[in-house]
């Protein structure tokens, strides 16, 4: 399967960058800074398929060389703190070939350009462990536009903000359409797509795809990084890795796969939408009822499970002998509506109903981070023991990143732990019972306004004991006249 990947970042001299380092590193060639006279040579490096430079076609001719560009780069920004180049990082699928990923490449590398009129240095590189799909490429960009004279204005578009945020948004969109323009080219089914899990399931939810929904129920893996990958692939375990397989490796949730935060907009006093022009007509009313029908039935078997369901006295009635209740009510103007709102009182029971295990998920998860940023800053105190004088400034600031790297993330696991603790689980128990009881409130209503013979009780009558018999199971009748089981009392458990 193709992986969506495109991470967008700075080279910056207050973090003690050099855009003409960062281009050899990832071009794999030598090159050297003209004001300091210092080479960097990386020309030992594997795994660089292929490099080139593109800019507007009327840059001047030095703009195709990574040693005169970057060193105009580094001579146009005179502050010390000044943005260097921009990098544009992205997956290419390991479905094609190194010449179609060439391809892949250029093509996005020309919609940048053509956008924002900068130069750019393209690097693709291949995976250098065995076995491994890590193909990607590196788009290294100037901050400055280009033209006929040379180097000109910022393209403070994306120096961030609204506008940098949307730009970005552009970027991700045009990263995952161009990919799968060249994956259908070839003829390969597989695609990507730039939304989240989160986003991409709520997506599949609308369209009723439930069994897409439950594939993207997990959570989204972490970047491993440059250390966490060396140390990976000589064979060290690492905190990240670690998650990332347990990531692959844990089942779906149902109640997560059907509701997550991101989708719930109602609250336990919310009231029904008026009508949509879907449900003006005949034919629309009966085609949401029939899937609004459809789809609470399906979160009733396979999301509202656990402590939840004891809460529950007129919700399986509104269930029970549904194939009767919409051949009954079908027709009723409001009974799709109401329907629908049923449906979304359920989604947040079920968003309830999973709260704790996504909370311990996130704590996992920031605890798997905190232990990687320990793991960068132990990895870096034994690659940079005892800096040169000359150094000593450089090598505080890059140490004093990773500490505060490590001091962040310790408070994101001290928080998340907090998200999990006696009284945050008591606290999402009392919502529970609250979006509990407003989808019985809305369940009973529901039952006066449209009951059927089938009914042996009403809302009014008091709640069953523990006594009485066990609650029969939802019947499998179909949607034309229900089964004999549509005559038998029904007698839930509370």
């Amino acid at each position: 399967m193709a992986i969506y990947h495109a991470h967008v970042k700075t080279i910056s001299r207050s973090k003690g960058q050099s855009a003409i380092a960062a281009a050899a590193y990832r071009a794999g060639m030598l090159l050297t800074d003209p004001a300091t006279g210092r080479h960097h040579n990386y020309r030992f490096r594997n795994g660089v398929v292929e490099t080139r430079c593109i800019a507007p076609h009327d840059a001047p001719n030095w703009a195709f060389e990574p040693g005169a560009l970057w060193a105009a780069a580094e001579a146009a920004e005179k502050r010390k703190d000044a943005t260097l180049a921009r990098e544009f990082e992205v997956a290419l699928p390991h479905e094609l070939s190194d010449d179609q990923r060439v391809g892949v490449a250029m093509a996005l590398a020309d919609e940048l350009v053509t956008r924002y009129r900068f130069a750019m240095q393209v690097s693709i590189h291949r995976p250098a462990a065995e076995g491994s799909l890590n193909h990607h490429v590196h788009m290294l960009a100037t901050t400055r536009r280009i033209g006929p004279l040379g180097l000109d204005g910022k393209t403070r578009e994306l120096d961030g903000g609204p506008t940098g945020r949307a730009e970005v948004e552009w970027t991700r969109q045009m990263v995952a359409r161009v990919i799968n323009q060249h994956l259908e080219r070839a003829a390969v089914s597989a695609r990507v797509d730039h939304r989240s899990l989160e986003d991409q399931r709520a997506d599949a939810e609308s369209r009723g795809d439930l069994a897409a929904a439950l594939g993207l129920t997990r959570e989204p893996t972490i970047h491993l990084g440059k250390h966490a990958t060396a140390l990976e692939r000589k064979g060290e375990a690492t905190a990240l890795g670690a998650f990332n397989a347990a990531i692959g490796q844990a089942p779906p949730h149902a109640a997560d796969a059907l509701s997550h935060p991101g989708e719930i907009r109602i609250t336990p006093k919310a009231k029904p939408r008026g009508n949509t022009p879907r449900l003006a007509t005949v034919e629309g009313r009966r085609g949401a009822a029939r899937e609004a029908y459809t789809e609470a039935r399906q979160l009733w078997a396979t999301g509202m499970v656990g402590p939840s369901h004891a809460l529950f006295v007129y919700t399986p009635r509104i269930l029970s002998y549904y194939a009767a209740r919409l051949k009954a009510h079908i027709d009723t103007q409001t009974f799709a509506v109401h329907l629908r709102q049923l449906v979304r009182y359920m989604k947040a029971v079920v968003h309830e109903t999973g709260r704790l295990l996504r909370e311990q998920a996130a704590e996992k998860r920031a605890k798997a981070e905190w232990e990687a940023a320990r793991e960068e800053l132990q990895a870096f105190d034994a690659e940079h023991p005892k800096p040169m004088p000359w150094q000593r400034r450089e090598w505080q600031q890059r140490r004093d990143r990773r500490l505060a790297a490590v001091s962040e993330r310790r408070s994101a696991w001290r928080k998340a732990r907090e998200a999990i603790s006696e009284d945050a689980q008591q606290r999402y128990a009392q919502q529970l019972q609250e979006r509990a009881q407003s989808l019985e409130n809305w369940s009973a209503d529901m039952l006066k306004k449209f009951p059927v013979d089938a009914d042996s009780w009403t809302p009014d009558m008091p709640r069953f004991s523990k006594k009485e018999e066990p609650p029969a199971p939802l019947e499998q009748d179909d949607q034309q006249g229900g089964s004999k089981s549509d005559t038998r009392p029904y007698r839930p458990k509370f």
